[in-house]
């Protein structure tokens, strides 16, 4: 049985996310609208052809991004 374990954090197209991946490839991105310091909303999607067109951007603990 495998477990989940956090990723880093991530943004995509620009905006504060998550990602659930299998073998490499993101099969769901979970992003949040952030307003005051406070998450005011929470997206999922699942739609293949737009994962295929995002931006996915792993950020280290400094904050700096990387892909």
């Amino acid at each position: 049985m495998r477990t989940l374990r956090p990723g880093l954090p991530k943004r995509v197209d620009g905006v504060p996310a998550a990602d659930w991946s299998h073998r490499g490839r993101p099969k769901a991105v979970i992003t949040f609208a952030v307003h005051r310091q406070k998450i005011t909303r929470i997206a999922i999607d699942t739609a293949p052809d737009r994962l295929h067109d995002l931006h996915i951007a792993y950020l280290s603990a400094g904050g700096k991004g990387r892909r």
